[in-house]
């Protein structure tokens, strides 16, 4: 083992990428066996402070002390870990070279195993067994760590499992450079958001001061909806997707600059049936039967679609009364509101002005009372909503 106090001064000259630290001596490096750094010096063994989640724990991006880093490590190799914190130097192990066992047992919400110990001063190297991208959590004012093999999932309303659970996206390639995920024949939803986690929960290590954020979105869903372009990092704004279809999904980790990327490609049509989906009405501006008016605390006039080609169309005579206003909603299913931004909107009605939005509500209003065929519209091939408004 390399003396502690002259680790992190020099690099040989056949060392990929050397960098004189030393005014950047301070901090944590990850060095070992058939890895990124054979020792501690170089950038690519330098482990930044992990990226917290500024919403729970502290509410801070990052806690002096507690560090990460995605790593490729191959298989049955060891890894130490060196710090310095000005007089402070140490070249960290784990007794056994580490336990195996549930993150949650390690204080995390994946629900998943990963290695993970006490870091010991001078202690025996950390065993990893199997080769691939893992990330490493390191707390060295605990003196913890967690070494977890890195699996991707895509997570959201734009998947078949929703919110409910992860579709795995399997490792194509994984190496030194960089490591790519890829799934083919993914369904996705149009007009939706998700995000991509690591394995089979939220959080790597989550208690009362640090939660990290083991999922990433886009810095803003609404300017990369505009853009169509998603800039996936770890940002608490879910991706959007567009279209519905099928897709190829690469994702794919650039470990020189840190960074990860999408490409979706569309492979095939999705086509949702919406054969048994029952939609109504919800509000107060139609009559439930006779001169019984309806209230916004139940759905009335529940009915299932007709199908024309990729069409869905349910299909309403009423009479709506003027200075009231309603939306439309799904019975069971998702449970979707049709509100007023939640449909493209024509015929005569909207063109006169005949059914307006509502003040300060995203719900239709009645400007002008009398009899309308109402007609809610769903394209199975773009998810396109469409309600057409017409006098009787």
């Amino acid at each position: 083992m390399a003396i502690v106090s002259t680790f992190f001064i020099a690099c040989d000259d056949d060392d990929p990428d050397p960098i004189d630290l030393v005014p950047n001596l301070n901090g944590l490096y990850v060095y070992g066996t058939n890895t990124v750094a054979a020792k501690p010096g170089n950038a690519a063994s330098k482990v930044n402070l992990a990226i917290l989640d500024p919403n729970q724990g502290s509410q801070v991006n990052s806690l002096p002390g507690v560090f990460g880093k995605f790593i490729h490590i191959g298989a049955n190799s060891t890894i130490n870990l060196a710090y310095k914190q000005d007089a402070i130097e140490k070249v960290y192990g784990s007794p056994n070279g580490g336990s195996i066992d549930s993150a949650i047992v390690t204080g995390g919400a994946i629900n998943d195993v990963v290695i993970h110990g006490t870091l010991v001063d001078g202690g025996p190297a950390i065993n990893v067994a199997k080769g691939g991208l893992y990330y490493l959590y390191a707390d060295v004012n605990a003196e913890t760590f967690v070494l977890m093999e890195v699996k991707a999932n895509i997570i959201g309303d734009a998947t078949e499992a929703q919110w409910a659970a992860g579709t795995v996206i399997p490792v194509k390639s994984s190496d030194t450079l960089q490591t790519v995920f890829e799934i083919t024949g993914l369904p996705l939803k149009g007009a939706t958001g998700y995000r991509y986690r690591f394995n089979d929960g939220w959080h790597v290590h989550q208690d009362t001061s640090i939660v990290t954020l083991s999922s990433m979105g886009v810095p803003s869903y609404g300017e990369a909806w505009d853009s169509g372009i998603n800039d996936i990092g770890f940002h608490l704004d879910n991706a959007p997707h567009k279209e519905t279809g099928i897709f190829t999904l690469t994702l794919t980790y650039n470990a020189k600059t840190g960074e990860w990327t999408e490409v979706k490609t569309k492979t095939g049509d999705l086509l949702i049936d919406y054969s048994n989906s029952q939609f109504g009405w919800f509000g107060n501006a139609y009559y439930v039967n006779g001169t019984v008016e309806g209230a916004w605390d139940a759905i009335h006039h529940i009915q299932l679609p007709v199908k024309e080609g990729n069409l869905y169309n349910w299909v309403w005579d009423l009479e709506l009364i003027q200075g009231r206003s309603f939306v439309l909603r799904e019975e069971g299913g998702s449970g979707a509101w049709i509100t007023y931004g939640g449909a493209a909107k024509l015929g005569a009605s909207f063109d006169d002005g005949s059914i307006i939005k509502e003040n300060g509500q995203d719900n239709y209003f009645v400007a002008v009372g009398g009899n309308y065929r109402i007609t809610f519209t769903i394209n199975a091939e773009d998810e396109g909503r469409i309600l057409t408004i017409v006098p009787q």
